[in-house]
């Protein structure tokens, strides 16, 4: 795979239970989990997350943690609860835009789909076989497909008020899931196909540039930044306003992809 292991950005109820175990089971080290927050900073890792319709992952949640609930007193915040109506609370941290806040420092929508494309494989569990095929191809992954009952957490009885609540709590979170679905590639819903040639293939070049080896002449490789810096697929820098980073159609370092001497833009433009 020719990387660390795997950092994985798991909101509940989207499979993702299954899809850490079939690594772990490969040997893959999984990092991150229900509490990750610092993936951005995680080089050398496979950055990845699982992204669901929000009121139908909150209805498996739910209906989940009850059981927890009863059998084993887990989830002690809300321990006291006898009903629905006693746990939906605006302080609840997984019942209110739990995915937007995972993503984001701020809660936005924008933050968080700006943060999604710099992920290295983003899934819709609505294409749960989709992705891990997907994973399969870039990372070398192999991950059983077909596993329908994956969070199978039988039925959740909601009524009117209080579906109206989820949906009021969790409009950021509807946003992106309604993004995701109707913009391909971008964000990158399955970027693992683009980054991950960039990883298993790209190593010897960005070695090639670390050790000043192989470079074009500078005026090619200005020629060439300009041209990126142009494009409505760079993506820029956090933080740094007017500078771009990353390619956002193949995944690569802007800085390093423009001076090895073999590279060609994904997009044709140079």
């Amino acid at each position: 795979m020719g990387c660390k292991g795997v950092y994985f950005v798991h909101h509940p109820r989207t499979g993702g239970t299954y899809l850490s175990s079939s690594l772990r089971d490969q040997g893959v080290g999984v990092h991150g989990g229900h509490n990750a927050r610092q993936w951005n900073a995680k080089d050398g890792y496979v950055v990845l997350t699982i992204i669901r319709n929000p009121i139908d992952r909150l209805c498996s949640y739910l209906t989940y943690a009850r059981g927890l609930r009863k059998q084993q007193g887990y989830f002690s915040k809300e321990s006291g609860w006898t009903d629905l109506d006693s746990i939906l609370r605006p302080d609840s941290f997984e019942l209110c835009n739990a995915m937007v806040n995972r993503l984001t420092k701020h809660g936005s929508v924008q933050e968080a789909i700006d943060n999604l494309s710099l992920f290295d494989a983003v899934g819709l569990y609505d294409r749960y076989d989709e992705f891990l095929s997907g994973l399969g191809r870039s990372f070398g992954f192999s991950i059983d497909q077909g596993c329908g009952d994956r969070n199978s957490s039988g039925p959740l009885d909601l009524s009117d008020a209080q579906r109206s609540w989820l949906m009021d709590h969790n409009q950021k979170d509807q946003s992106i899931y309604e993004y995701l679905s109707s913009h391909e590639p971008k964000p990158k819903r399955c970027r693992c196909s683009k980054r991950g040639s960039t990883i298993l293939q790209g190593a010897k070049g960005i070695f090639d540039y670390a050790m000043h080896r192989d470079r074009p002449i500078q005026d090619v490789v200005n020629r060439r930044r300009a041209i990126c810096r142009g494009c409505e697929h760079a993506i820029p820098c956090v933080g740094k306003v007017g500078r771009y980073c990353r390619c956002g159609k193949c995944g690569c370092l802007l800085k390093a992809k423009t001076a090895i001497k073999g590279q060609t833009c994904p997009a044709g433009k140079w």
